[in-house]
């Protein structure tokens, strides 16, 4: 579950993994081609329960260190970012109340995104105003005509396809 803090609402499942996006941890880096990358603050916690509270703690921690290692050895994220950096980790997270027999281990990271935003791209102004000002916007023209360019690359081994 995404979730803004560390609360878990009573319906739901343990154990429980909440990823906490506390938005960007720095000032957002413009290229000069007017793309932005920019690194976001992550917290990633992993709510166990059991019987008596080191169990808890103990796998608490083991789920956290699985998911640490996931966003470590995978830092795309599946192609949504360019890298993961990891930033600390606490085992602190409950009030002492709820600690009982349930624990939460927390890590928080940095991710970073390239091409989050472009400056400057699309129309600066519309052509024509539009009258009345609440019609839609009119659709962008459609390509007819595109001229390809191909580059014969002679190869010496066979192809393979991906599935292979």
């Amino acid at each position: 579950m995404t979730a803004p803090s560390l609360d878990k609402w009573p319906e739901d499942q343990i154990p429980a993994v909440v990823v906490m996006s506390l938005g960007t941890s720095e000032v957002p880096l413009k290229s000069g081609d007017g793309s932005y990358t920019a690194r976001w603050q992550m917290n990633l916690a992993c709510i166990c329960s059991a019987r008596r509270e080191a169990e808890a703690r103990t796998m608490s921690m083991q789920f956290l260190a699985a998911h640490r290692t996931i966003l470590l050895q995978r830092q795309s994220l599946g192609s949504n970012a360019i890298g993961v950096v990891w930033q600390d980790e606490d085992y602190t997270q409950l009030a002492y109340d709820d600690a009982r027999t349930l624990c939460a281990a927390m890590a928080a990271f940095t991710v970073e995104v390239e091409n989050v935003a472009t400056a400057g791209a699309g129309p600066l102004t519309p052509d024509v105003p539009l009258d009345p000002d609440t019609d839609p916007w009119p659709l962008w023209p459609t390509v007819e005509e595109v001229d390809i360019e191909v580059d014969a690359v002679p190869t010496t081994e066979p192809l393979v396809r991906p599935d292979d």
